[in-house]
């Protein structure tokens, strides 16, 4: 107990002199004011004639092993409130050790179900024979970002960004951060479809049409009518300036 109140004391000695062992936790204080959290054992012991003669206490500090615990729980809170996936994989086997709740939805799978598949199950790009060397590299290098595909519970898939980070703690993990990048996939490919559109409208241009600096007026792009229209190559286009084939004009900077 953090601030033991009568109650608890009560309680405490009610137990021991019944004959019964009290285990617990008590907050002290050391001579320099710190405080520390101590776990004891309190046992009575009886002398011959069946009476409590004296008590035994074993004391331990876990101020340590209380701090690690909070730590842990803060560090799980965080990872739960994650928008991303987080995993850890065993780097000898590649089964799932620890998943939060985000790798798990986004899989379809239950946290149990999750934690009795590995890495092929998942990812369809990694051949089982390979991992080991995987492993090797990603151990050597420290961390890694690739892309890949993760194939859900149901067998559909979509795009992901995976961040590695080989960690050697009691053992060794591989911890991974998932972003499913659909949205920007559909984005790039949006983009990549107008940008192929533009460029079949501008090279199949009847007219004369190109692209220049503004600055230094010199040519970026030009069209298959510009080369026929001004008898220069793609090449040789690209080495002069707007002024060149309209000297007389003011061309705005």
């Amino acid at each position: 107990s953090g601030n033991p109140d009568e109650a608890f004391y009560r309680n405490l000695w009610q137990t021991i002199s019944s004959g019964r062992v009290w285990r617990g936790e008590l907050t002290n204080r050391r001579k320099d004011g710190s405080l520390y959290t101590e776990e004891q054992t309190i046992a009575p012991v009886a002398g011959k004639s069946g009476r409590i003669t004296h008590y035994i206490a074993i004391k331990q500090d876990v101020t340590e092993r209380r701090q690690a615990e909070q730590s842990f729980k803060l560090f799980r809170s965080l990872i739960e409130q994650s928008n991303d996936a987080i995993e850890v994989v065993d780097p000898k086997t590649g089964r799932f050790l620890d998943a939060n709740e985000k790798a798990c939805t986004d899989l379809g799978y239950t946290r149990e179900e999750f934690l009795s598949l590995k890495v092929p199950d998942i990812d369809p790009g990694v051949d089982q024979s390979a991992f080991p060397r995987a492993v090797e590299e990603l151990r050597k290098s420290g961390v890694a970002t690739t892309e890949s595909l993760h194939r859900r519970k149901d067998g559909s898939t979509f795009p992901v960004e995976i961040n590695l980070k080989y960690v050697q703690l009691d053992r060794d993990y591989v911890v991974t951060v998932v972003r499913n990048i659909t949205e920007r996939k559909q984005t790039e490919d949006a983009l990549r479809a107008s940008e192929e559109r533009y460029r079949a409208l501008f090279e199949s241009n009847p007219n004369p049409m190109w692209v220049y600096d503004s600055e230094t007026l010199s040519f970026l792009a030009v069209n298959d009518a510009a080369v026929r229209h001004y008898g220069y190559s793609q090449d040789e286009f690209l080495a002069i300036t707007i002024k060149d084939i309209r000297p007389s004009e003011d061309i705005p900077a």
